[in-house]
């Protein structure tokens, strides 16, 4: 969900993202940008932008794919996504970008500096329904904890430090009503198969951007 418009903060955002030490992010509806593949990006970005031209989509896809690499980066962040049960199930692009992504989220569930859960539909009214949002923590700054709101009328960041831990409590709910890692894992691959892809299967699913170099 972090993007690239521009933050009236003095402090550089999102370029000092390898300034980072955990990002945690929540999502309702969509899978988070840190872990779209190339086709889902682009189909979210032009709904989102419906009268943008294939030049300016081309160009905000590559940006989200160049985030999506901050896993590749030893020295990058460790990143802990809470996903909605929604975003799994909500046809974004065509059948295949949807089963590619899926897999691609698994395969990122896998990552030694990834964490993924799933909040299920089961988990009825919760702390997260306002929206999506993430909260950074810095390892070498001061005030080293801040937080970015996505919201339809623009994105803000949040640093004043009650605002912040207001926003952290937030996610510490969202993240005690999902569900745990390895039942997260399982209900992609249940809703893999009943895509009719059995490719979750395999013990080891190849990361998408792996196969986009």
């Amino acid at each position: 969900m972090i993007n690239s418009r521009s933050s009236s903060s003095s402090r550089k955002r999102p370029d000092a993202s390898r300034e980072w030490y955990l990002v945690k992010t929540y999502d309702p509806l969509l899978v988070p940008g840190l872990f779209q593949t190339d086709d889902y990006a682009r189909a979210v970005i032009r709904a989102h932008n419906p009268d943008w031209d294939r030049e300016e989509i081309e160009r905000k896809v590559e940006l989200r794919l160049q985030r999506t690499r901050l896993l590749d980066d030893t020295s990058g962040p460790k990143i802990w996504a809470i996903i909605g049960e929604a975003a799994l199930r909500t046809s974004v692009g065509s059948a295949d970008t949807m089963v590619r992504q899926l897999l691609h989220l698994l395969a990122m569930a896998d990552h030694p500096r990834a964490t993924v859960q799933v909040l299920p539909f089961s988990a009825g009214a919760h702390a997260g329904m306002e929206g999506c949002f993430a909260v950074l923590e810095y390892a070498d700054l001061e005030d080293s904890t801040v937080a970015y709101m996505d919201r339809p009328a623009g994105s803000s960041w949040v640093e004043k430090p009650n605002e912040v831990d207001r926003v952290s409590l937030v996610f510490n709910h969202i993240q005690a009503a999902a569900s745990p890692v390895d039942e997260s894992a399982e209900t992609i691959r249940k809703i893999l198969s009943e895509m009719g892809d059995d490719r979750a299967d395999v013990a080891q699913v190849e990361p998408e951007r792996q196969r986009q170099r």
